[in-house]
């Protein structure tokens, strides 16, 4: 998987959900941070940061990619945001723009790349570059499964090496 998707820390999990818990535990922001998430998801892109005492922000869709709405994104920058689910939705990528607002404002953002295996960006391969990570799912309904199953893609290697260890309850092979 990494070296399909160019990513240098690939670690598999249970689920595309569970690598966005792994995502929102490795974060630790405080009870209360505004986390925005687009209107049009899975309930799993709300719940991994609400099941970390996270605040959810929802943002609007846009009408023509069903991705985030950049205006909406700025102006939940402008009330304050403390990280962002960026959903890749039916695997279009989001904009470039919106990871540009975001990186100026200095938030975190953790993808949900469940449908978006394989797609490609102003970055190249979505694999969680510049990102807090890319989470994938393998579920059935997926465009690459095996039944069940995910992954957390990260060019953070801190993460890599705690989501390791949390996804088998602090346990490692090494």
């Amino acid at each position: 998987l990494g070296e399909y998707l160019g990513c240098p820390h690939v670690v598999t999990v249970s689920s595309g959900t569970a690598a966005l818990e792994l995502s929102f535990a490795y974060l630790g922001l405080p009870a209360g941070a505004r986390v925005g998430v687009p209107t049009w998801t899975f309930p799993a892109s709300a719940f991994a940061p609400y099941h970390h005492g996270a605040s959810i922000v929802l943002l609007d869709s846009d009408p023509e990619t069903m991705n985030l709405s950049v205006e909406s994104l700025d102006a939940a920058l402008d009330e304050g945001l403390d990280a962002l689910v960026m959903v890749h939705f039916g695997g279009t990528p989001v904009s470039e723009v919106a990871h540009q607002r975001c990186e100026a404002a200095g938030i975190p953002i953790v993808e949900d790349a469940a449908h978006a295996f394989g797609a490609s960006d102003h970055r190249g391969r979505v694999a969680g570059t510049g990102t807090t990570g890319a989470a994938f799912s393998f579920y059935a309904t997926k465009n690459l499964t095996s039944g069940e199953g995910g992954a957390l893609a990260t060019d953070d290697p801190e993460l890599a090496r705690f989501a390791t260890a949390y996804r088998l309850h602090g346990l490692t092979r090494k």
